[in-house]
This record gives structure tokens, C-alpha cells and sequence, in this order.
């Protein structure tokens, strides 16, 4: 297929002239390469949350916030405060770059440890973002966090009782939102 640019281009994904280093709340959603279902590894879901509610150590002005882990993506909610002085501007892109390195390397090593073959992606290169704007859009979206899991499951025809329920809670969602 040759190129068309009327069909073949991107769209900017971050809102036009947003200050992105301000502070804020942000609900983000990133992919895996391709799709792949990376995340039904126990060991990998953990290093993801995990590593999602350190990044408050490594930058110190950002709070995770709810957090769920998919087979194919992670969403998540980050709130970043005001810079401290004299440090330099830190976006919402420096954040997940940041989260998708340590990520990527941490699910290098689990491949390697267990003789897994892997490849040198484990994220698609963007990442969603949304702007929560008050109260209400936070919470909403943390309901969204929260039912991922469940909805995704009952699209796919899944029969859920209480005890799949509680499961995919402890699978799936980061212990800080129960």
C-alpha cells in the first residue's frame, strides 16, 4: 500500500497550546506494541503497579492516583504538583516515558529470567492522555478504572459471580483503590 496522506497520517494526541508541566490531574492510557496481551503475567501486572505507585520517589511533585492493569494497556490517574524551584519542567510525557522505560526494562529482565523470547517493545510509542478537569471528572473516571476489569470481561461474554469478581480485583486492580 503506498502512501496516502489524506489517510495515512497522525493526529496530535496532546491538546493544542496545554501547558502540560502545569500542575494537574491527568487520566492516561497506554498501550501495548501491537496489542499484545503482555499483562495476564502475574509476575509483569505486579512490576506495573508497582512501579506506577513508586513514581511519586522518582518525581517527587507527582501522586499516583487509580490504577488498573489490562492484558493489552494500563490506565491510570496521575496528579502533578507544583514544580519545586530550581528543578526543571517536568511534563506528563517526561512521566510516562520515564514509567514505560523502567517498565520495559523490568519486563526484559522477568523474559530473560524465565528464557522467554521477547522483543524490544513492550509499549506503542503514544500514549492517551485526558485532562481531568474537576471533581466530577475525576471520580468518574476512577469508576471507569474500577469497572475496566468487569466490563471488559461481560463484553466478552464472561460469566462473573462474586468469587471472579473478587479475582479480577486482585489481579487486575492496583490494592490502593479497594
Amino acid at each position: 500500500m503506498t502512501y496516502d496522506p489524506q489517510k495515512h497520517h497522525r493526529h496530535a494526541l496532546r491538546l493544542k497550546n496545554y501547558d502540560y508541566s502545569q500542575p494537574g490531574s491527568y487520566f492516561v492510557t497506554i498501550c501495548t506494541w501491537q496489542r499484545q496481551s503482555h499483562f495476564v503475567s502475574p509476575e509483569l501486572s505486579e512490576t506495573l503497579i508497582k512501579t506506577w505507585k513508586s513514581l511519586s520517589n522518582r518525581f517527587p511533585t507527582v501522586t499516583p492516583d487509580a490504577f488498573v492493569v489490562m492484558p493489552d494497556h494500563i490506565h491510570g490517574i496521575l496528579t502533578v504538583g507544583e514544580r519545586i524551584k530550581l528543578a526543571r519542567k517536568l511534563t506528563l510525557t517526561d512521566i510516562i516515558s520515564t514509567y514505560k522505560s523502567m517498565t520495559t526494562v523490568a519486563w526484559i529482565r522477568i523474559k530473560k529470567s524465565n528464557d522467554e523470547p521477547y522483543t524490544k517493545h513492550l509499549w506503542q510509542e503514544r500514549f492517551y492522555d485526558h485532562i481531568l478537569r474537576d471533581d466530577r471528572d475525576l471520580r468518574r473516571i476512577r469508576e471507569y478504572i474500577l469497572h475496566n476489569p468487569l466490563n471488559s470481561s461481560l463484553r466478552m461474554g464472561v460469566d462473573i459471580d462474586d468469587e471472579a469478581w473478587e479475582e479480577m480485583v486482585r489481579h487486575y486492580i492496583d490494592s490502593d483503590m479497594r
